[in-house]
């Protein structure tokens, strides 16, 4: 950019600060669109659940807790019978 013929302005520092703000302004959407793509699957939007889903959801989660108060259940019973 700077050649022994040429001299820089103040100008000429304002435009080229101005286009590396754009510069980083594109990257910054860039990743922020990327970041939208990759995480979208896990976006959670409560619009377009159905019953069903929010049901099964509420099902697995019982279940979840219930095997595992009978894993803690059996575990405490195992130590009790060595002691």
């Amino acid at each position: 950019m700077n050649t022994p013929n040429e001299k820089i302005t103040l100008d000429d520092l304002l435009l080229w600060k101005q286009e590396l703000k754009k510069q980083i302004e594109d990257q910054q959407q860039k990743l922020i669109k990327s970041y939208h793509i990759l995480t979208e699957p896990f976006n959670f939007n409560p619009e377009q659940s159905s019953l069903l889903k929010k049901l099964t959801t509420g099902f697995a989660i019982f279940d979840g807790f219930m095997i595992g108060f009978k894993i803690i259940r059996k575990i405490k019973n195992i130590f009790r019978r060595r002691m």
